[in-house]
């Protein structure tokens, strides 16, 4: 995939990935078979998207927020329904106003910046 400096905006929430895909049709029945693909083993891919200002990735299962450094221009972050417990990383995000964070184990917000209003 190409870098895409003009996206803004992506919404990734609740996507289920699959790769490998084999269909077999007999007698009338259809089945498939396919692997599943974690979005969190293919975060880098993001940072394709530099330019970045809303991002929604709700339901994905993610554990950290390391693929966020490298996104400097969000403003808006949906993270919903994760395991995240660490707000560190979005110290990058210097543009950063509306983290989504509900349904999270997070414990300490810690410092995120300035103006943020965090979303819990």
């Amino acid at each position: 995939m190409k870098e895409n400096p003009s996206l803004r905006v992506l919404g990734l929430r609740n996507r289920e990935l699959h790769k490998n895909y084999y269909v077999e049709s007999y007698g009338g029945m259809t089945s498939v078979w396919y692997d599943d693909v974690k979005l969190g083993e293919h975060m880098n891919i993001l940072s394709r998207f530099s330019n970045l200002e809303e991002l929604y990735l709700d339901g994905n299962e993610l554990a950290d927020l390391n693929f966020a450094a490298g996104l400097k221009n969000l403003k808006r972050l949906g993270l919903k329904d994760y395991y995240i417990t660490d707000l560190g990383p979005l110290k990058q995000a210097e543009f950063l106003e509306y983290p989504d964070i509900r349904d999270n184990p997070v414990g300490e917000m810690g410092d995120v910046g300035n103006g943020v209003e965090i979303i819990q």
